[in-house]
């Protein structure tokens, strides 16, 4: 990923680094290769990770829920379109 250096004004191509703190924190950052400016982009402990694990969790119960919607939403346009064969939009059948 390109990202844009604020302290040389320069642009080049990020390499993600996580160093290891104590107490379970991880520090990551990347650092700029024009002039050594170090850019930490967060800090990560057991609390957060454990957030984040649960945000996992809802992104694959939603996307469940969508492959059921999606599913019911054939299974009712098969049904409807199906049945509809043979009626006019006015819902009176044709002769």
């Amino acid at each position: 990923m390109r990202v844009y250096c604020s302290n040389c004004n320069e642009d080049y191509d990020m390499h993600p680094q996580v160093a290891q703190l104590p107490k379970r924190v991880e520090k990551c950052f990347y650092i700029c290769p024009h002039c050594g400016h170090e850019h930490v982009a967060a800090y990560v402990n057991d609390k957060i990770r454990k957030h984040q694990a649960d945000i996992v969790k809802c992104h694959e119960r939603i996307n469940k829920k969508n492959l059921a919607i999606e599913d019911e939403m054939k299974r009712l346009r098969k049904r409807i379109e199906g049945a509809s064969k043979g009626v006019k939009p006015n819902g009176n059948e044709e002769s």
